[in-house]
């Protein structure tokens, strides 16, 4: 026979107290008055007060039966393990419902569309507790977890790139070279003054630019200046910092880094 799940206490004036019991399989009520199944004839029901040895209360649920309620509370998340029928809708195995209520009668459950099982009596054994679906893991590109600095090697070459590049279109919107200044004597006069700055720098020189427009404001740029006006591009527009790949923007950045730390003009 199948197993008991729960049972409940229904007073009845006329035949006397009734107990309604849960099975695996369906449900039956007895008459507790003259130990008479009302419905669904069953023989081995007549040898009920053998099976169950308790005291019974009108109204209440027979503690002493000795099944254990599965222990849900409200808020959780469970699923069927079997078809629950009610008077509005049957539910299949494995429908997912949500504790709402619990009480002596039970458990009130509803679904995701609002239908609801109200005093399930002890229909825990037919719950069991939904297991959280996993959401995909996600990450932000815009969130910062940690930094690291590379080693990159910068040829002369390099360097000429960049001061060329500055001179010669890149940054002349707004710095012009001081001339003449120290060790400018020197240059040959086919040497084009972005060459001899290239020379000066690599030499560990000192080289001197003006804003275009007002030649009150002179800044001094060393070899060491631009290496961290590269290293600064590097770290603030990684998107723009390949010196094999670059433009008049990649270096007037570089330039602006190395003599301001920051860039001043746009």
């Amino acid at each position: 026979m199948g197993g008991i799940h729960a049972l409940k206490i229904i007073p009845r004036k006329n035949i006397g107290p009734l107990i309604e019991l849960w099975f695996e399989d369906d449900a039956q009520l007895f008459n507790l008055t003259n130990n008479k199944i009302i419905q669904f004839d069953s023989s081995w029901l007549k040898n009920l007060r053998e099976l169950i040895d308790v005291t019974i209360e009108k109204s209440k649920i027979i503690k002493e039966v000795g099944l254990k309620m599965k222990e849900f509370k409200i808020g959780d998340n469970v699923i069927s393990t079997k078809e629950i029928s009610t008077l509005s809708k049957i539910f299949p195995k494995g429908h997912k419902f949500s504790i709402v209520g619990v009480s002596y009668r039970g458990y009130d459950l509803i679904d995701g569309e609002g239908y609801k099982v109200l005093e399930t009596g002890l229909l825990g054994d037919f719950l069991e507790k939904k297991i959280e679906e996993q959401q995909p893991l996600e990450f932000s590109e815009k969130k910062i977890v940690g930094k690291y600095t590379r080693e990159i090697d910068i040829s002369e070459s390099d360097i000429e790139n960049i001061i060329v590049t500055v001179i010669e279109g890149g940054s002349n919107h707004w710095l012009s070279l001081v001339r003449p200044q120290k060790d400018w004597e020197k240059r040959p006069l086919n040497e084009p003054p972005s060459m001899w700055v290239v020379k000066l720098l690599i030499e560990g020189k000192i080289v001197t630019f003006t804003d275009r427009y007002d030649h009150d404001k002179e800044w001094e740029l060393t070899l060491e200046k631009l290496l961290k006006g590269i290293q600064k591009n590097t770290q603030e527009r990684p998107y723009d910092c390949d010196l094999e790949n670059f433009d008049a923007i990649t270096t007037d950045c570089i330039i602006q880094y190395a003599l301001f730390d920051e860039i001043v003009f746009g």
